[in-house]
C-alpha cells in the first residue's frame, strides 16, 4: 500500500510478538488451579445459552432487517419527496424567467416610448422658438395617417370629387 500524505515520518507496523508479563509477587501460585467440576454441571445450560443466542440472533436480524426496510422505505419516500420539490423549483424558475422576458419586453417598450415622446418635445421646443405654434396631438396624429396613406390631401386646390363634371 502506497503510504499517504504525512505519512512519510511514520514507520509501518509491525506485528510483534506478545510480551510474556512476569507474574506479580502478590499472585498466589494456588490461585491458578482450574475448578473443573463447575464445568461438567453447566454443560446443558450452556447448549440452551448457545440455543437462545441463536434465537435472539434471529430475533435480532429480523428486527435489524425490519429496521432496514423501513428506513429503505423512508429514503425513497424523501427522494420522491425531493423530486418533486426539484419539480416545483424547476417550474417556478421556468415562470420567473418567462415573468422577466415579459418585463423585459415592457421595458423597451417604455424606453422607445419615452424616445418618441422626446423626439416630440423636441419638436415642440423647435415649433416653438421659431414661433410656431406646436401642432396638437390630433393635429399631428391626423397628419401622421395622412402621410403613410400616400398623402390624400396634397393639393388642397384641386376638386375632391372626381366624378366628371360636364360643362354647362
Amino acid at each position: 500500500m502506497a503510504p499517504r500524505d504525512g505519512d512519510e515520518s511514520r514507520r509501518p507496523r509491525q506485528n510483534q510478538p506478545a510480551q510474556p508479563v512476569a507474574p506479580d509477587a502478590e499472585d498466589d501460585p494456588a490461585d491458578d488451579i482450574v475448578d473443573d467440576d463447575s464445568d461438567d454441571n453447566n454443560s446443558e445450560d450452556d447448549s440452551s445459552d448457545m440455543d437462545s443466542d441463536e434465537n435472539e440472533d434471529a430475533e435480532s436480524h429480523d428486527e435489524r432487517m425490519q429496521r432496514l426496510r423501513t428506513e429503505n422505505e423512508e429514503l425513497r419516500a424523501d427522494r420522491i419527496e425531493a423530486e418533486v420539490t426539484l419539480g416545483d423549483e424547476r417550474d417556478l424558475t421556468e415562470r420567473i424567467r418567462e415573468d422577466c422576458r415579459r418585463i423585459e419586453a415592457q421595458r423597451i417598450a417604455l424606453i422607445q416610448q419615452r424616445e418618441r415622446d422626446l423626439a416630440e418635445l423636441a419638436r415642440i421646443e423647435a415649433a416653438a422658438a421659431q414661433g410656431e405654434d406646436p401642432p396638437t396631438p390630433i393635429e399631428e396624429q391626423s397628419n401622421q395617417q395622412e402621410d403613410a396613406s400616400g398623402g390624400a390631401s396634397a393639393n388642397p386646390d384641386t376638386n375632391p370629387d372626381p366624378s366628371p363634371s360636364g360643362s354647362s
